[in-house]
C-alpha cells in the first residue's frame, strides 16, 4: 500500500483509555489528563505536522513500524476508513479537516477483568492488582512500572454523560477494556445507547476475553449491528496458560455468537509473545479449520509482539523464529482475508534478537507465572526452555 500524507485519527478519533486519561489513538504518546484544555491544540498541530507528511514526537510508534517497512496503525486506520467513507470523502477528513469531531470513539470504561494474562497487568485488568505488587516485592524490578495502576480505575459518569450526549456523531464504536462485560458501567452505557439509538451509528465493535456467556450481556445491545473480537492468543493447554481461563468455554461462547442474528461478524485477536511463539503454527492450522465450521469468523488480526518487552517473540532466539516463520508463512498466505496483516508477523519472525537483559526477565517472569498457574508453559512447550 502506498503511504499516504496525513492521519484520520488525530481530528476525529477519541480514545479513552482504562485510566481515565484521553488519546486520539492508543499508539500515541500523547496522552491527556480529561480535562486537558490544551489537548484540542494539542491534536491541531499533531494533525497538521501530518499533513505536511512531517512525524511529530508523539507518533513515533507508527514511524518505526512503517520505518521496518510494517503496516502502522495509520495506515491501517486509512484502509478501513477508505471502505467507510470512500477515498475522496476520507481524503477530506483527513487533509482538510479543521476541527475535532467525534467520528471514532475507542473506549475502556475501567481497567475491571476477570483474567490474569501473561502478557497483561493492572494497567488493563484489576485482577493483576494483587500480584503485580507481589511480584515487585519478591524481586521482580522490571514488573515496577505497573504501581500508579494497582487499583480499580473507572472513567467518570460525567465523561458516560458527555460520550452519550455526542452519540449521534460516531459512526465507529469500539469496546475495550478491562474486559468491558464484566464492567457494570460499560454495560449500563450500552442499555442508554440502545434507548438513544444514533442513526450514524450501525454497527459495534466489542472486544472480548469471551469468558462472559453472552446470553447475559447481548440484550444490552439489542438494535445494534455487533461485530465481536475474541481475544484468543492460542489453543488449548497454550491458551489457558496464557489466559488462565477454560478454552472450551471460551470457543462454546464463540460458537453461540456465530448463531445470533445481530451479529455480523467474528473475529480472533491474536497476540504473538513469547509465550506462544513455538506454538504459532499449530495456531494458524486451527483457526483455517475452524473458519469452516464459523461462517462468520471473518478475520484473525495479528499484534506483532506483546506490550512488555520481556514477553516480546524477539526475545527467541533468531534461529527458532526462522523455522517458526517457514512453517508458518504457507499457512498465512492460504488465506490473506483471514490473516489480514501477516506480513507484518512474518517480519517480526526474522527481526534480530532482543537484549540478553530482557530475555533474563522473560524467564523470570515465566518462573512467576508458571507458580501462579500451578503448572509449566515449559512443561507445554519443551522446546522453548533453551530458546533464548
Amino acid at each position: 500500500m502506498k503511504k499516504p500524507y496525513g492521519c484520520f485519527l488525530p481530528l476525529n478519533a477519541l480514545a479513552i483509555h482504562p485510566q481515565g486519561n484521553k488519546n486520539f489513538c492508543l499508539t500515541s504518546s500523547l496522552v491527556t489528563a480529561p480535562e486537558d484544555s490544551e489537548f484540542v491544540a494539542q491534536r491541531l498541530e499533531v494533525h497538521n505536522k501530518l499533513a505536511r507528511g512531517e512525524w511529530p514526537q508523539s507518533c513515533r510508534s507508527c514511524q518505526r513500524q512503517e520505518d521496518l517497512n510494517l503496516q502502522s496503525r495509520r495506515m491501517k486506520t486509512w484502509q478501513r476508513k477508505t471502505q467507510i467513507y470512500g477515498k475522496n470523502t476520507l481524503d477530506s477528513l483527513t487533509i482538510d479537516q479543521s476541527q475535532p469531531a467525534l467520528r471514532h470513539l475507542e473506549v475502556s470504561f475501567s481497567n475491571i477483568c476477570n483474567l490474569q494474562c501473561a502478557m497483561c497487568s493492572s494497567e488493563f485488568s484489576s485482577s493483576w492488582i494483587s500480584d503485580d505488587n507481589k511480584a515487585v516485592q519478591m524481586g521482580l524490578a522490571f514488573r515496577d512500572f505497573t504501581r500508579s495502576f494497582q487499583k480499580i480505575r473507572r472513567i467518570s459518569k460525567v465523561e458516560v454523560d458527555r460520550l452519550l450526549e455526542q452519540a449521534h456523531e460516531i459512526d465507529l464504536l469500539i469496546i475495550k477494556g478491562g474486559e468491558p462485560t464484566r464492567d457494570p458501567q460499560c454495560l449500563e452505557f450500552l442499555e442508554r445507547l440502545t434507548m438513544l439509538r444514533p442513526e450514524n451509528l450501525p454497527n459495534i465493535f466489542l472486544q472480548t476475553n469471551g469468558t462472559r456467556p453472552p446470553q447475559e450481556w447481548l440484550p444490552q445491545l439489542q438494535g445494534f449491528q455487533l461485530e465481536v473480537g475474541f481475544s484468543i492468543d492460542g489453543w488449548g493447554d497454550i491458551y489457558e496458560w496464557i489466559r488462565g481461563s477454560s478454552f472450551d468455554k471460551v470457543l462454546e461462547h464463540f460458537r453461540f455468537l456465530n448463531a445470533q442474528p445481530q451479529v455480523s461478524a467474528l473475529s480472533i485477536d491474536f497476540t504473538l509473545s513469547a509465550f506462544n511463539c513455538f506454538h504459532f503454527p499449530e495456531f494458524l492450522r486451527h483457526i483455517i479449520e475452524l473458519k469452516k465450521e464459523i461462517p462468520k469468523l471473518k478475520t484473525c488480526p495479528f499484534f506483532q509482539w506483546a506490550q512488555e518487552s520481556y514477553a516480546r517473540p524477539d526475545n527467541i532466539s533468531l534461529q527458532h523464529r526462522k523455522a517458526i516463520a517457514q512453517l508458518s508463512q504457507p499457512l498465512l498466505e492460504s488465506d490473506p482475508e483471514l490473516f489480514v496483516n501477516y506480513e507484518n508477523i512474518l517480519k517480526v519472525l526474522v527481526m534480530e534478537q532482543g537484549p540478553e537483559r530482557n530475555r533474563q526477565h522473560l524467564r523470570r517472569w515465566i518462573e512467576y507465572m508458571n507458580d501462579l498457574r500451578g503448572n509449566s508453559l515449559f512443561d507445554l512447550e519443551p522446546t522453548l526452555f533453551n530458546s533464548f
